[in-house]
């Protein structure tokens, strides 16, 4: 995935990159991605769940960091996107070997994929995150700038119907 945001960032030329993590993490991730090809992690302990460690491995495969690395290096704004839910874990999904995308393309592996690992309809947490990066990518778009955005496939499906669709129509869920 790391090839096909730099595929995209060659292509689209954004002004601004944003991505599908929160800016609480902002600093370490930043610092992590300027570590690299040295492979880090941000570990963190969240007040509210002490004793439980987080993590976010910086892995230069990784989509999010590669966009990261690519703002930096080009010195392009990261719009660091998602909503920061204490405790929050995705799911652990099983993905195809991304390899397939040089055969199929990304629109087509993406269209394909998608929908098995988008979120449940009745998970609020994803909702709240999902229409919260919704609004950050609309206030973007108002700025006028070109924004390339990097999600998971987990929410690109819904984040795009609530972009499809007014502003107004966004749920309330992440205010």
């Amino acid at each position: 995935f790391a090839e096909q945001v730099r595929r995209a960032a060659l292509a689209w030329r954004p002004e601004i990159i944003a991505v599908e993590l929160p800016v609480t993490l902002q600093i370490p991730i930043e610092e992590g991605v300027e570590r690299l090809p040295e492979i880090s992690a941000v570990c963190y302990e969240e007040p509210e769940f002490p004793g439980s460690l987080q993590y976010l491995p910086i892995d230069p495969c990784d989509g999010m960091i590669e966009a990261v690395r690519l703002a930096l290096e080009n010195e392009l704004p990261v719009a660091y996107i998602d909503l920061d839910l204490p405790g929050f874990q995705e799911r652990h999904q099983y993905v195809p070997d991304d390899l397939i995308i040089d055969k199929t393309g990304l629109a087509a592996f993406v269209e394909a994929v998608a929908p098995f690992l988008k979120s449940e309809e009745g998970d609020l947490r994803a909702l709240a995150r999902e229409a919260h990066m919704a609004r950050s990518l609309h206030a973007l778009a108002r700025e006028g700038r070109r924004v390339l955005c990097v999600l998971g496939l987990a929410h690109y499906p819904r984040v795009r119907e609530l972009l499809e669709g007014p502003e107004e129509a966004i749920p309330n869920a992440a205010r």
